[in-house]
């Protein structure tokens, strides 16, 4: 009997619970499956990791005799997992679609210019079905919230504007004869305006929260499972923060007056230029919609048949 602690992949699973169901399945040839799959044991914080990464929407599927999950838990990464087994045994057990370092999709990275990156999207929750043939002991707590969307990253701020023009420089000349002397024809004009900054980036966009995922649960018999067997939750994952956007950059200096001389007044300094505009700060992320839960209770027959139409 495979006994798993620590954190482990999906490659880790035996080959006998990841065997695929026969062909034509019958309840007789479901007992033997099952029966192959032998048991499987999670224990003192044992944690498989179902693998593939987030988005990639993979379907795990897990024949066994027994699954036990003793203080331990079975993370999805938002991928879809089936167990079909005789037994679950769960104590302090839980199954969740994104650990404590997942539960936020990537945040905004890079730039386009002086655009911040949009966050990325939350993960959905994904689904779990859990076929349990004959019992099912003890509490399973599973909790599928979507993940929540990666924030924006904040727009650059712009460039400032650039040094106005300077202004004409005087006219002065001689005037006067037969004894010429220097006179003013024009003071020195004014500098010009300086420029306008340019504007700041835009902020990217918060990313949308994943939707919650899909617990089923089916138990074969005549007896309801107990509401105390399980708990759920399925939030839909929060919307991203969405970055702000870039300050628009400061207008640029005056320019210098044209100069003047012993007869011609200088110009005066031009006007500061404009400050550029603020980029825009777009709106943050929307939560994911929540999840969904079906308990059921099938005979055999109808428990086969819906084996064969997932």
């Amino acid at each position: 009997m495979p006994i798993f602690t620590g954190t482990i992949s999906e490659d880790t699973i035996p080959q006998e619970v990841t065997k695929p169901l026969p062909p034509n399945l019958t309840a007789d040839s479901l007992r033997i499956r099952l029966q192959e799959g032998g048991t499987i044991k999670f224990v003192d914080g044992g944690t498989e990791i179902v693998g593939g990464g987030f988005s990639t929407d993979l379907i795990r599927i897990w024949v066994v005799d027994k699954i036990e999950l003793q203080n331990s838990k079975i993370v999805t990464n938002g991928n879809n997992l089936v167990i079909i087994c005789n037994k679950l045994i769960a104590n302090g057990a839980s199954i969740i679609s994104f650990d404590d370092n997942n539960r936020k999709a990537k945040n905004g990275e890079i730039y386009t210019g002086k655009n911040g990156e949009p966050g990325s999207p939350g993960d959905s929750g994904g689904v779990v079905s859990i076929h349990v043939v004959e019992d099912l002991q003890g509490r399973l707590d599973v909790n599928l919230s979507g993940q929540s969307g990666g924030n924006g990253l904040n727009g650059i701020a712009g460039d400032n504007g650039g040094q106005g023009a300077p202004g004409k420089p005087c006219d002065a000349g001689l005037d006067g004869f037969p004894f010429p002397h220097p006179v003013c024809h024009a003071d020195g004009g004014p500098g010009g305006k300086g420029g306008t900054g340019s504007p700041g980036g835009h902020g990217g966009h918060g990313g949308n929260g994943g939707k919650g995922g899909t617990f089923l649960l089916f138990n074969v018999g005549d007896n309801s499972l107990p509401s105390a067997a399980y708990s759920f939750l399925a939030d839909g994952g929060s919307g991203g923060k969405s970055g702000k956007g870039g300050a628009g950059g400061a207008g640029g200096p005056g320019g210098p007056g044209g100069d003047g001389n012993v007869v011609c007044h200088g110009g005066p300094v031009g006007p500061p230029g404009d400050r550029g505009s603020d980029g825009d700060t777009p709106g943050d992320g929307v939560t994911g919609p929540p999840g969904s839960i079906i308990v059921q209770n099938l005979d055999l027959q109808a428990f086969i048949g819906h084996i064969l139409t997932k």
